[in-house]
């Protein structure tokens, strides 16, 4: 890159050129933090399990491979962890099972899993609900 490069843009409304030291500016207001999260391989429970992608479509349903390692939850594309979908911290994430939810989508038991950046609807086999439950939320049956 040079002092004098220009950098094309394709946002709507139209096309526009950003010079570097623009793009320089922009960076140093908006930092990004990035740490890495590795998989230790100590996980409390993992298998498949159907999340809502709202990204997709309305009423679509994604099956992927999860993994909890607390403080994490892991969600890959499958089962060989290579293909790593999305993270989300646990430690003090909220979930809840509400007959209302699982009416609402059409699908019998659905976990409502509340972070403070997002939220969640996770649809685990039927027999695994409860040690789902347990391995993301340590405290939801002892209280």
């Amino acid at each position: 890159m040079f002092a004098g490069e220009v950098f094309e843009t394709h946002s709507a409304p139209g096309n526009r050129r950003i010079s570097l030291a623009t793009i320089r500016q922009l960076i140093r207001r908006h930092p990004v933090c990035v740490r890495p999260i590795l998989v230790q391989g100590h996980y409390c429970h993992r298998g498949w399990v159907d999340v809502l992608d709202t990204n997709t479509g309305p009423d679509a349903w994604v099956r992927r491979w999860f993994v909890v390692e607390r403080p994490y939850l892991f969600m890959f594309a499958d089962k060989s962890c290579l293909h790593l979908d999305n993270v989300v911290n646990i430690s003090s994430a909220r979930i809840s099972i509400d007959r209302h939810v699982s009416e609402m989508v059409g699908r019998s038991h659905v976990l409502a899993l509340y972070t403070s950046t997002n939220s969640f609807l996770l649809n685990p086999p039927a027999g695994e609900v409860q040690q789902w439950i347990s391995a993301i939320d340590e405290w939801y049956f002892m209280l």
